[in-house]
């Protein structure tokens, strides 16, 4: 497994941020359940994403128009 995921997420990516695909998780062998966007379990998963994974004091909102990402003005001020 380390050997196939070495190349996707190791040598390839230009940056902290590399992701792969749910698809090709599977066919790495990687133990993948793919929802539904529409279902009631989406809707949880992303409620709790939203609430515990800020990226750097920004706010992540979503609805069925539009996905936004916006920093908040007190962000980084201690």
């Amino acid at each position: 497994m380390a050997q196939r995921l070495h190349k996707p997420l190791i040598e390839t990516p230009k940056n902290h941020a590399a992701i792969i695909g749910a698809e090709y998780a599977k066919q790495l062998g990687l133990p993948v359940r793919i929802c539904d966007p529409a279902s009631d379990q989406w809707r949880q998963i992303w409620e709790l994403y939203v609430r515990y994974y800020p990226l750097d004091g920004a706010g992540i909102y979503e609805n069925k128009f539009v996905s936004a990402i916006v920093q908040r003005e007190d962000a980084g001020q201690a």
